[in-house]
C-alpha cells in the first residue's frame, strides 16, 4: 500500500534538531538538495491553513510546529484552537467507537496522524537513475499527486464529529499538514516517500470554532486514497516523462488448476498482479526492495572478520552461522549517517551496473512510451458498465458487505494502468463507476433523515443530512443475501435425513470408543446426538481449541454409518491437509472444498460432462455398425474401449455426486466461504443428503466472504463443545475459553501462570526462538512449535534453526544442498514446508503432496531432487528439484495461519501490536504441556519524520497494552443479513436519537447566539468569541429569549466570561426530560418534527403495558411506581432495562447523564406537588405533600429547587413575586418558572 497512517503523539528531542530555524531556507528545485546532507526541509499542506495566515508549500519552521503540534496554539498568533485536549483517562464501560467496536480501556490524546505516501518502487527506481531533469519531473509528479489525493479527501472525507457519540459529522475547511520529503528506505534504498503529518484539529465551517479530526471515516479511506494516489502518480509520470505504466504477474493465481489447488492467503502468491513502470526491469525492483545485498554484504564483512581473526576459512556450518547473524543485524539496521542525495544517487547507479545494466539505457527504455491520455468520453456507458460489474464482483466475493470506500478502492485498481488527461477526468470516470456500482447493490444502511430541506450549516454537509452518513453506509449484493438467505433456511425450516432420537442411539453414543479406548465425554455425546438428530437440511457444531472435534466426528461417523452404510459419510475440509488428516483420524473419503466443487460442478465437472457426450456419441455409432457388422473384431475392440472410458467417467462423477441419505461433514467450515458451502447446501439437498459443519468461529475465517458458521453460532442453531481436553494444565481450558472471547482480564491469569514473557524492544523473537531451541536440541525432545508474529519473522528464524542444527549435528551441510523458494536451502535433516498442492507428487502410501505438508529431507540427489518423509505419516516421497525451488521452505517456523491445526507438546509464540484475536487464540491452543507467549511492544523509531526529532508514532509502553490492543482488535465476520440488521439497529436507536436531539438544540441556539451577538456588537465581536475555547460553553447556556444583561460596549472578553456563566435568572420549569427545540428555519422545523416523532414512537413501544399484552419493557405489575414517559425515556438512555429495579441515579462523574437525572428528580417533584394542590384545590393552605420529605428525598440531587433557606421556591406568574412560604402555595401551573 502505497499510502498508510499512523496516530502520532509529540515529543521533544532538543538533541536532535537541526541547527535552529536560521537553518531553515526556502528550496525552489530539486537540484538545491542535491549537496545537502539529509532530507529537505519540511512545507504546510492543507486547506485549513487559510485561517492560520499560513500558505501551502511555506516552509514550517521549528517553533510554528511546536506550537501548533504540542501546544494546540496558532502558529503565528498562539490563539488556542479550542479545548486542551483531554489528559489520559479510563474509558467508560461498555463504551463503543463510532465504528460499533468496543473502545479500548485508555483514551489518550493523539496530536495527530501521519500519512505517509510512497511511490512504487519502479517509480523510485527511475527517480534514482534519471538524470536532473528527468528527476525533478518525477519528483514534481509525486507531490502533485499528493496534492491531488489530499485535496479529494478535504473535499470528500474529511470533517468532525459533534454531539453525544459524534452523531453528527460537520463540515471542515480541510486539514492543517506538515510535509516533510525523504529519499531513501532504511536499508538505504531509493524510496521517494512524503510524510504528511495532519494536525488533530479541523475548523468547523459553521461557526469557525476548532476540533478534533473524525480519524475512523478517514481510515476507513486510507486504501482508497493510496488507489487513487497511485492512479494519479502514473498519470502524472506519463504526462510529465513519457513513462507508461504495465501490469506484471497475475499468470499462476488466474491459472485454472488453481481452482483444484487452491493458494492460501498467507501462501504468499509470489506471481500476484502488480503495476510497475513499463522498462524498468524486475530485476532492479527486486535489488532496491529487499535486503539481500544487505544481507550479502553483511555476511562477506562477517566471514572476512572471521578469517582476519582465526586465520582460517569458517567451515560451512560456520558460514550459516554467519549469515544469520548477518540477516538478524540488517534487519533492523539504520545508516543515520547524513548523506546528500548525490552522495545516494552515486551508490545506486553503481548497484545497477553491478546487476548488469546501464543505468542511462534503463532510464531511456523507461521514458520510451507512448501514453494514451483517456478523457471521460472516450468511454461509453456499455465499457463502463461492464468495469462496473468486474469492481462489484470483486468487492462482494470478499466481502459479504462493503461500504463505498471498498468500491473506490477496487475501481481505482482496476484503472491502474488506464491513463487519464487530467485529474478532473479520472475522478469523474471513478464516480460514474461506483454511482453504477452502487445503483447496482442493496443498500444496507437505512436513509434516516431524508433529503434536506435546504442546505444549512450544523445540519447538512456535502448534500445531505449530518446525521446520514453515506461515507460509512454498507452494501451488499442480491446474490449475497440470496445465498445467505439459502444457508439461514436450510439451517432452519429446510429438512433432511436424521436419526431417531431412541435410546438405543443415546446407548451407541455412551459406549462407542473413539480411540485409545475412550468413549466421548458428555458434552461430545450430546453434541453428536444433536447432529445426528436434528433433522434440518444444515447442522452445526462449535468446537472451540482442544475440545475434542475430531473424537466428535468420530462418534458421529459411527452412527451414521451403522445406520446408511460404510461410505454414506463425506468429508471435506477448506484445506487439502486438514482433509488428509481429517479422512486419516476419523477414517472417511476426504477431500477439499475446493477440488470437490471443481469436480462435482465447477470446470471439471463441465469437461467430463462434454467427454461423456462425446463418448456416448461414439458409442452409439459403434452400436449402430456393430449391429450392420456383428462379426467385425475392428469395430467391437473400439466398442469395448469406449464402454471402458465411459464407465470411468460416469464412476468418477459419482464419486462426486452426494447420494440420499449420505451426511457431508465440512471441517474447519469457519474457513469455507458463504457462497461454497451454499453450493453444498445445494448439492445436499437434490440429493436427499444432509450438511453438517463443524469448527470454531473464533479462531481463522474464510478468505472469501464468509461467516456463516459464525452466525449459527450467535443465532443459537449449533451445538457447541464445553469441554477442553487438550491441556495438561487445568487451569488452562479455562484461559484459553476466556481468550477466544476477547476477556482482557485473562491477561492476569496467564500472566501469573508465568505463561507471558514480556520483552525488551526487539527480543521477543530471540526469546521464544531460545526457549524452542532448547526444548528441540534436549535429550528425548518433546514436539515442539515455533510461531512467528509474521512472513519476515517466519524466514529469519527458519535460516537460524537451520544455522544451530548444522551446529549441534542435526543438520549435514556437507552432504549437498538443494535450493528453495525465497533463496533458501536445504540439506539433510532439515525440515520443509510445502506450500503448494501437487497431485502428480504422491509418496509410499499413494498420498499427494499437499500446501502445508511438513517433511524431513532423507537424502539429496545429483539433480537437485530429495527424499523427504512425511511429518505426519512417516511415508516417504520424492521431491522434483522445480518444486522445491517453487514451492517449499523451511519449516522450522510458522505463522499462526499455517499453525491451525497443529498439535504438540510444547508451542512458544511472539505477539505484536497489530495481532488479531483470532491469530493469538490460534498461537496460544496449540501446546497440550506449554503455550508460551513473548510479548513485544512496539518498536520505538529511531528516527522522526521532521528534522527536530518533534514528531513521533503514537505506541503503547507495556505488553498488558499491548495483549489487550489484540484482545479487542477481532476479525470476526458477520453476514451481509447481520449487518443489515446491525444498521438497521443503529439506524433506530433511541439513545441516537436523543443524541441528535440535542445537537439539533447545538445548532439552534449557535445559530441564535451568533445572530444576536452579531446584531448587538457586530461580526467582529462574533469572530472573537467563536475563536474563544469556551464558545461551546456559551453555547449551552444561552437562552434566546432572556439573553444576559451586558453594557452596549462590552468588550468580547467581558461578554464571553458573562456568556460561559451558568444562566441561573428566568430559568423554565423543565416540561420534559429533553427540553424542547424551538426551531427557527425550515430545515430546523423538518429535522425536529421528524426526531420527535420518532423519539416518541421509541418511548411508545418501550412504556409500561397491560398485563399479558407481551410489549414495552415492563408487563403488569413489573411497572415501576413512576412510569411516566420522562422515566421510561430516562432509564431507556442510562440502559436500566431490569423491571424489577427502581430507576437509579447516574454512577459518578457522568457529565451527561447527570443532568438527565436532575430534570427527571425535579419532573418528579412537581408532579407530586401539582397532585397534592390538585387534590386539595380548596384548601391552599393543607398541602399533601410534606415539601420537608421531598427535600431530604429530592434536595441533594437537585439544589436549586430550593433556595437558600430551605424554602420551596417558585412564582405562580412573570408578573408576580416569588412566594417562599410553601404553606401558601397553590395551583402551580405548567408555565411556572423557578427562580
Amino acid at each position: 500500500m502505497t499510502v498508510s497512517i499512523s496516530r502520532m503523539n509529540i515529543e521533544y528531542y532538543l538533541s536532535t534538531t537541526m541547527q535552529g530555524d536560521g537553518a531553515l531556507k526556502e528550496v525552489r528545485d530539486l537540484t538545491s538538495y542535491y549537496v545537502e546532507s539529509g532530507a529537505p526541509p519540511g512545507r504546510w499542506l492543507g486547506a485549513g491553513l487559510d485561517s492560520l495566515g499560513l500558505e501551502s508549500g511555506q516552509t514550517v519552521k521549528k517553533r510554528h510546529a511546536r506550537k501548533l503540534f504540542e501546544e494546540l496554539r496558532d502558529p503565528i498568533t498562539g490563539v488556542a484552537l479550542g479545548r486542551r485536549p483531554m489528559a489520559t483517562q479510563e474509558t467508560p464501560e461498555g463504551a463503543k467507537t463510532p465504528m460499533g467496536k468496543l473502545a479500548r480501556d485508555k483514551r489518550e490524546a493523539v496530536a495527530g496522524f501521519d500519512l505517509t505516501f510512497s511511490v512504487p518502487k519502479s517509480v523510485s527506481v527511475l527517480w534514482a537513475l534519471a538524470d536532473t531533469p528527468t528527476q525533478g519531473k518525477v519528483y514534481a509528479a509525486h507531490q502533485a499527486a499528493l496534492a491531488q489525493t489530499v485535496a479529494w479527501l478535504e473535499a470528500n472525507i474529511v470533517q468532525t464529529r459533534s454531539g453525544h457519540g459524534g452523531v453528527a459529522h460537520q463540515a471542515v475547511t480541510g486539514l492543517i499538514g506538515t510535509a516533510f520529503d525523504h529519499w531513501e528506505s532504511r536499508a538505504g534504498d531509493p524510496q521517494l516517500h512524503t510524510h504528511l503529518v495532519v494536525a488533530n484539529r479541523v475548523q468547523r465551517v459553521e461557526d469557525g470554532q476548532w476540533a478534533t479530526l473524525d480519524s475512523y471515516t478517514l481510515h476507513r479511506y486510507v486504501v482508497a486514497a493510496s488507489e487513487m494516489y497511485n492512479g494519479l502518480l502514473y498519470d502524472e509520470v506519463a504526462r510529465r516523462t513519457g513513462a507508461v505504466a504495465e501490469q506484471r504477474g497475475g499468470q499462476v493465481v488466474m491459472a485454472i488448476h488453481d481452482a483444484a489447488n487452491p493458494v492460501t492467503e498467507d501462501e504468499g502468491r509470489p506471481d500476484t498482479a502488480r503495476v510497475e513502470l513499463a522498462g524498468i526491469p524486475d530485476e532492479l525492483i527486486h535489488e532496491f526492495s529487499s535486503r539481500a545485498r544487505a544481507i550479502a554484504e553483511e555476511k562477506d564483512r562477517l566471514i572476512a572478520e572471521f578469517i582476519e581473526r582465526n586465520g582460517y576459512e569458517p567451515t560451512s556450518d560456520q558460514i550459516l552461522k554467519l549469515r544469520q547473524q548477518a540477516t538478524l543485524s540488517t534487519r533492523t539496521a539504520k545508516d543515520k549517517t547524513p548523506h546528500s542525495l548525490r552522495h545516494r544517487m552515486t551508490g545506486w547507479r553503481v548497484r545497477t551496473v553491478e546487476n548488469g545494466f546501464d543505468p542511462a539505457q534503463v532510464v531511456s527504455e523507461a521514458l520510451d512510451g507512448d501514453p494514451h491520455l483517456l478523457s471521460y468520453a472516450d468511454l461509453p456507458d456499455a465499457v463502463t458498465e461492464r468495469i462496473s460489474a468486474f469492481v462489484l464482483e470483486q468487492v462482494s466475493r470478499s466481502r459479504a458487505s462493503f461500504n463505498k470506500a471498498n468500491l473506490l478502492a477496487a475501481t481505482h485498481r482496476l484503472l491502474a494502468t488506464v491513463r487519464c488527461a487530467d485529474p478532473g477526468v479520472r475522478h469523474e470516470l471513478v464516480n460514474g463507476i461506483v454511482t453504477q456500482t452502487l445503483a447496482g447493490a442493496v443498500k444496507l444502511s437505512p436513509t434516516r433523515m431524508g433529503l434536506p430541506a435546504h442546505a444549512q450549516e450544523g445540519l447538512t454537509r456535502n448534500g445531505h443530512s449530518v446525521f446520514d452518513t453515506p461515507e460509512t453506509w454498507l452494501y451488499a449484493t442480491q446474490t449475497t443475501l440470496d445465498t445467505e438467505a439459502l444457508l439461514q433456511a436450510a439451517a432452519t425450516t429446510k429438512t433432511g435425513p436424521a436419526m431417531a432420537a431412541t435410546d438405543e442411539l443415546a446407548e451407541l453414543l455412551s459406549t462407542t470408543e473413539v480411540g485409545d479406548g475412550h468413549t466421548l465425554a458428555a458434552d461430545q455425546a450430546m453434541a453428536a446426538h444433536h447432529a445426528l438428530t436434528d433433522d434440518r437440511l444444515v447442522s452445526a457444531i462449535i468446537g472451540p481449541a482442544g475440545t475434542g472435534k475430531t473424537t466428535t466426528m468420530r462418534g458421529i461417523h459411527t452412527a451414521w454409518t451403522g445406520a446408511h452404510g460404510p461410505s454414506s459419510v463425506v468429508g471435506l475440509a477448506p484445506s487439502a491437509v486438514a482433509a488428509s488428516v481429517l479422512g486419516q483420524e476419523v477414517g472417511m473419503d476426504t477431500d477439499n472444498v475446493a477440488k470437490w466443487l471443481h469436480e462435482s460442478i465447477g470446470p471439471g465437472a463441465a469437461t467430463r460432462a462434454a467427454r461423456y457426450a462425446d463418448l456416448e456419441t461414439t458409442l452409439a455409432t459403434l452400436t449402430t455398425a456393430l449391429a450392420a457388422d456383428p462379426t467385425n473384431p475392428r469395430l467391437r475392440n473400439r466398442l469395448t474401449a469406449t464402454q471402458t472410458r465411459l464407465t470411468e467417467v460416469m464412476a468418477l462423477q459419482a464419486h462426486y455426486t452426494l447420494k440420499q441419505g449420505q451426511l457431508l461433514i465440512v471441517d474447519e467450515a469457519s474457513m469455507a466461504s458463504t457462497s461454497d458451502l451454499a453450493a453444498l447446501t445445494d448439492q445436499a439437498e437434490a440429493a436427499g443428503a444432509k450438511v453438517l459443519l463443524v469448527g470454531d468461529p473464533a479462531q481463522l475465517e474464510a478468505v472469501d466472504a464468509g461467516g456463516f458458521l459464525g452466525w449459527m453460532e450467535r443465532a443459537g442453531h449449533a451445538a457447541t463443545l464445553s469441554s477442553v481436553w487438550r491441556f495438561k494444565n487445568d487451569w488452562e481450558a479455562q484461559a484459553s475459553l476466556a481468550l477466544r472471547q476477547g476477556d482482557t482480564d485473562v491477561i492476569t491469569t496467564y500472566a501469573e501462570n508465568g505463561r507471558l514473557t514480556s520483552c525488551a524492544e526487539g527480543t521477543a523473537t530471540e526469546n521464544a526462538y531460545r526457549a524452542w531451541l532448547d526444548t528441540t536440541t534436549s535429550e528425548n525432545p518433546p514436539s515442539a512449535i515455533l510461531i512467528g508474529a509474521d512472513n519476515a519473522d517466519v524466514f529469519d528464524l527458519n535460516q537460524r534453526a537451520q544455522a544451530d542444527l548444522v551446529a549441534a549435528g542435526r543438520v549435514d551441510p556437507d552432504n549437498g544442498q538443494v535450493r528453495l523458494r525465497a533463496d533458501a536451502h536445504a540439506h539433510i535433516g532439515d525440515l520443509l514446508l510445502a506450500r503448494k498442492n501437487n497431485r502428480q507428487i504422491t509418496d509410499g502410501r499413494g498420498d499427494f503432496i499437499k500446501n502445508g505438508s511438513r517433511l524431513s529431507v532423507s537424502a539429496i540427489h545429483p539433480d537437485g531432487s530429495v527424499t523427504a518423509t512425511r511429518e505426519e505419516t512417516g511415508a516417504s516421497v520424492h521431491l522434483p528439484a522445480d518444486y522445491l525451488a517453487e514451492s517449499v521452505e523451511l519449516g522450522y517456523a510458522v505463522t499462526a495461519h499455517r499453525a491451525q491445526g497443529v498439535t504438540v507438546d510444547k508451542a512458544y509464540a511472539v505477539a505484536r501490536q497489530g495481532l488479531g484475536r483470532e491469530l493469538l487464540y490460534v498461537a496460544m491452543t496449540r501446546g497440550k504441556e506449554l503455550n508460551q507467549l513473548y510479548v513485544e511492544p512496539p518498536e520505538e523509531e529511531d528516527h522522526s519524520v521532521d528534522p527536530w526529532g518533534i514528531y513521533k508514532k503514537q505506541t503503547v509502553s507495556s505488553a498488558r497494552a499491548v495483549l489487550t490492543g489484540i484482545l479487542d482488535n477481532s476479525n470476526a465476520v458477520r453476514l451481509a443479513s447481520e449487518a443489515r440488521a446491525d444498521e438497521y439497529g443503529k439506524a433506530h436507536d433511541l439513545t441516537r436519537y436523543v443524541s441528535e436531539y440535542e445537537h439539533l438544540a447545538t445548532v439552534v441556539s449557535t445559530r441564535e447566539l451568533s445572530t444576536w451577538v452579531n446584531e448587538t456588537y457586530g461580526p467582529s465581536t462574533l469572530r472573537d468569541l467563536q475563536r474563544n475555547p469556551e464558545w461551546s460553553t456559551m453555547v449551552k447556556n444561552w437562552a434566546s429569549d432572556t439573553p444576559p444583561p451586558m453594557a452596549e460596549d462590552a468588550a468580547a472578553e467581558q461578554i464571553a466570561a458573562q456568556l460561559a456563566r451558568p444562566q441561573t435568572t428566568g430559568r423554565k420549569l423543565h416540561e420534559r426530560l429533553i427540553p424542547r427545540v424551538n426551531p427557527g428555519t425550515e430545515e430546523e422545523t423538518r429535522v425536529a418534527a421528524l426526531l420527535e416523532t420518532r423519539i416518541s414512537e421509541q418511548i411508545d413501544r418501550l412504556m409500561p403495558t397491560e398485563p399479558g399484552d407481551g410489549t414495552g419493557w415492563w408487563e403488569g405489575d413489573t411497572a415501576p411506581a413512576h412510569s411516566t414517559r420522562a422515566e421510561v425515556l430516562y432509564r431507556a438512555l442510562t440502559g436500566q432495562d431490569a423491571p424489577a429495579k427502581p430507576t437509579a441515579p447516574p454512577g459518578a462523574g457522568s457529565r451527561r447523564l447527570r443532568p438527565l437525572w436532575n430534570r427527571l428528580t425535579e419532573l418528579k417533584v412537581r408532579s407530586e406537588i401539582t397532585a397534592a394542590w390538585d387534590e386539595h384545590a380548596d384548601n391552599a393552605y393543607q398541602p399533601a405533600v410534606d415539601l420537608d420529605s421531598l427535600h431530604l428525598s429530592f434536595g441533594r440531587d437537585f439544589p436549586d429547587l430550593w433556595d437558600e433557606h430551605g424554602d420551596y421556591t417558585f412564582r405562580l406568574a412573570d408578573d408576580q413575586p416569588p412566594v417562599t412560604d410553601s404553606s401558601k402555595a397553590k395551583n402551580l401551573d405548567d408555565g411556572a418558572a423557578i427562580g
